[in-house]
């Protein structure tokens, strides 16, 4: 106990009223880098019992769990991307918090398919239920591209994938996918494309004009020659 140095009396009355306080469960960190989860309990005769176990083990993979979620969670942001599972007994969803900020939605909302439908434009929702079955079933299901609107009134389009979990015994517990706002995307498909009609457009005006320069050559020799003689 590194913080009582100095301080001992005090630091043992202190120590005293928390112990006969018994405050339960705490974790606390060992000046050599351990952790340590204490534990008191009063018994029925008024004695305090005690137990304390070293959770470095633990804490060491709590911390790597975190920073793998953080890694994770800055690779969607930087991607656009964010995935989402939905779990077939209970009907709930699992965002990410990238699929969050794309729907607009607070990552403190728990979203569930009745929610999801309220988020989607009607007429795109009606493929979502079978698209979802189809995937549960077993079969192959490609993208889906759904318009939503966010909780500002903002309409943005994603597109979603998704994929089967199954179980050791080969049944299907969970479906898990990705969820990509491709607004700006097909924005720029829509121009390419009307892009390309233009220019398609102007070749062949510019083939015609070209044909028709070819006959007005004829007809204005033709003409000359007629000059002369008139």
């Amino acid at each position: 106990y590194p913080d009582a140095i100095g301080r001992e009396e005090e630091w043992l009355d202190a120590w005293l009223r928390r112990h006969q306080e018994v405050t339960g469960e705490s974790e606390q960190p060992l000046a050599d880098g351990r952790w340590m989860l204490v534990t008191n309990r009063r018994m029925r005769n008024g004695d305090i019992v005690g137990l304390r176990i070293d959770i470095t083990a633990l804490k060491r993979a709590q911390t790597a769990l975190r920073d793998s979620e953080a890694h994770l969670s800055r690779a969607q942001e930087i991607a656009g991307i964010g995935s989402w599972e939905l779990d077939i007994a209970s009907g709930q969803f699992t965002w990410s918090r990238e699929l969050h900020r794309i729907s607009g939605l607070s990552p403190d909302t728990q979203p569930t398919l009745s929610a999801v439908a309220l988020n989607v434009h009607p007429d795109d929702f009606q493929a979502v239920p079978g698209w979802f079955a189809d995937l549960q079933a077993g079969h192959e299901r490609g993208p889906i591209e759904l318009r939503i609107k966010r909780p500002a009134g903002e309409t943005r389009v994603v597109r979603v994938e998704g994929r089967r979990v199954v179980d050791d015994a080969g049944a299907v517990r969970r479906l898990a996918g990705t969820m990509q706002d491709i607004t700006e995307r097909k924005m720029i498909d829509r121009q390419l494309s009307h892009a390309q009609k233009m220019e398609a457009i102007g070749n062949l005006t510019g083939g015609m004009a070209h044909d028709f320069n070819n006959l007005l050559g004829v007809i204005i020799g033709n003409v000359d020659l007629l000059k002369r003689r008139v």
